[in-house]
């Protein structure tokens, strides 16, 4: 079993943002949704100040079998694909 374990600070996005879209497709157990063999846990949101604007921010740590954690990180980036402009 090749477990691992990965945390994202995701920048731009509310914290409840982030859960709406695991409790659109994990189960929920507690305050960790689970999806097929991975576990994932949104952290609290704060506030990151660039200059004078203020931007939300959440870490979201992935963890489980590698290739179930690397398949959901790549579909969660793909969800939340920004780009500035």
């Amino acid at each position: 079993m090749n477990l691992m374990q990965q945390t994202l600070e995701m920048r731009g996005m509310s914290r409840s943002e982030i859960i709406d879209y695991f409790n659109s497709i994990c189960s929920k157990e507690g305050e960790t949704f689970q999806w097929q063999g991975c576990r994932v846990e949104v952290g609290s949101e704060i506030s990151i100040s660039l200059g004078s604007i203020k931007v939300p921010s959440a870490k979201v740590t992935f963890g489980g079998e590698k290739n179930c954690v690397e398949s959901l990180i790549a579909q969660f980036r793909l969800k939340f694909l920004s780009a500035g402009g």
